[in-house]
């Protein structure tokens, strides 16, 4: 996570002001397109920060289902998709849980705005350790992000990113439903390019789903390297047993395990931002 401007809080006093709040409902905010995000949990303990964000459906809410066929649901509030986070202070990196349906990266980039619009955070991938190591001993020449399924391609609208912003555009001006946008420095073995805003970019994109490709042509050492950024990832997965109709036990398994991922890459995670 970037390090905010001169005199703007850091990510942990933000969230420390908005769990302060007097109840859930206060830290709702609007991001825009309809979406509404609040901090659901917030805790300190030591050197990390941990809790859950929610984004708030009310719209669209898929019917319920019965032996006469469908029927409304009739909710006093909304559907509420949870993402459990974890930050860890000396070395500015955010462990978030994968749910396109709740807080990604890009949604919470906004919420933060959304507190105040200085507090504008970017957020880029954390490699797998050869990958970092090969991307930051070379100099990028291309960069090529491939998007997929019209219907995905609205969650963009949260990410202000050129190459998504485009994407878009050009695949509702020709109903496409694939679309790959490309960036090279040609031919030329003396220009490359700008090797920060594309891991800024490439944070914004990682988790949305309608993204099915992300890489990064790099040079040095003699050859180019070519570096997927999908799959070379710093991440965990594991399949959980989450208690149903329990938000408390269920945030629990999954804060759990977001503790046993950071500390298995605890050694690679020092290494790059230690």
């Amino acid at each position: 996570m970037t390090k905010p401007e001169r005199g703007v809080s850091d990510f942990p006093d933000i969230l420390t002001e908005v769990i302060a709040k007097p109840n859930p409902g206060a830290r709702e905010l609007e991001l825009g397109e309809g979406v509404v995000a609040r901090l659901e949990r917030c805790k300190e303990d030591g050197d990390y920060l941990e809790g859950e964000f929610c984004r708030i459906q009310t719209q669209n809410i898929p019917p319920e289902t019965g032996p006469d066929g469908l029927k409304p649901i009739k909710l006093e509030g909304g559907l509420g998709h949870v993402a459990a986070y974890l930050y860890h202070r000396p070395t500015r990196v955010l462990l978030l849980q994968r749910n396109i349906h709740s807080v990604t990266a890009g949604r919470l980039a906004l919420y933060l705005a959304a507190t105040n619009a200085n507090r504008i955070f970017g957020f880029a991938p954390v490699l797998a350790k050869n990958a970092m190591d090969r991307f930051l001993a070379k100099e990028p020449r291309g960069f090529a992000v491939t998007f997929a399924g019209p219907e995905n391609l609205e969650a963009l609208d949260d990410a202000n990113i050129a190459a998504a912003q485009g994407a878009k555009l050009i695949a509702e001006a020709y109903g496409g439903v694939r679309v790959k946008i490309e960036v090279t420095v040609g031919k030329s073995r003396k220009k490359f390019l700008r090797k920060q805003e594309i891991l800024e970019d490439i944070g914004g994109l990682i988790d949305v789903d309608g993204v099915k490709a992300l890489k990064v042509n790099a040079a040095g050492g003699g050859e180019d390297d070519m570096i997927n950024f999908m799959k070379e990832q710093l991440q965990g997965e594991q399949v959980l047993d989450l208690p149903e109709g329990e938000p408390d036990k269920n945030y629990e398994v999954r804060r759990l395990f977001l503790r046993k991922v950071f500390s298995d890459n605890m050694k690679a995670i020092n290494k790059q931002f230690g």
